[in-house]
């Protein structure tokens, strides 16, 4: 019998070319609160609120929410919740406002354009940092107040979360004219769970 004859060199397979898949950059900002996602189920961005047409009972605020809502869970009504900074930045102020109770706005810098961030509702006794302070991302800003009390105005126990185009005071938690919402910023669409 006649020997096989010799088997051709295997030839390496062509490397395919390498594309990398797009790399996504993080998202500039971090959660304010644990476990943030679990918490927005009542007042989201844009959502606009009419007399008598709210997810909150009772709520006497009206206009289209510029903010985002973080709701706390049952068994955090008699205990410290935790706030932190979502981004670094200076922190513009910390005050008593009607509509909030405790508030702390913080500037900082997003996709290279400055912001402000409002955390509202706060023990403001809580918020050690003063004016032109620089809070660091993830550093405690402060704590919730007590639902229905003076450090709340008088609402449920939870954060409002705004961030409003430009270095301002401008703390307002809802818009009348819907052409305003421009100026304001859904946090989620740049928040890493």
């Amino acid at each position: 019998a006649s020997p096989l004859p010799p088997s051709p060199e295997k030839e390496e397979p062509a490397e395919k070319e390498k594309t990398a898949a797009p790399v996504r950059p993080a998202k500039p900002f971090t959660s304010p609160i644990a476990k943030a996602q679990r918490r927005v189920t009542k007042k989201p961005f844009g959502l606009e609120i009419l007399p008598g047409h709210s997810p909150v009972e009772n709520d006497r605020f009206t206009g289209y929410h510029v903010g985002v809502d973080f709701e706390t869970f049952e068994n955090e009504q008699a205990t410290d919740v935790p706030i932190s900074a979502i981004c670094t930045g200076a922190l513009l102020m910390k005050t008593y406002a009607n509509g909030y109770g405790g508030v702390a706005v913080q500037e900082c810098e997003l996709e290279n354009r400055t912001v402000s961030v409002i955390y509202g509702h706060l023990n403001l006794a809580s918020i050690t940092h003063n004016a032109k302070d620089t809070l660091t991302q993830g550093d405690r800003v402060g704590i919730l107040g007590d639902g229905y009390s003076e450090q709340t105005d008088g609402v449920r126990k939870h954060l409002h979360l705004g961030v409003r185009e430009a270095s301002t005071k401008d703390i307002r938690g809802y818009v009348k004219d819907p052409s305003e919402i421009s100026r304001w910023l859904d946090p989620l669409l740049y928040m890493t769970w």
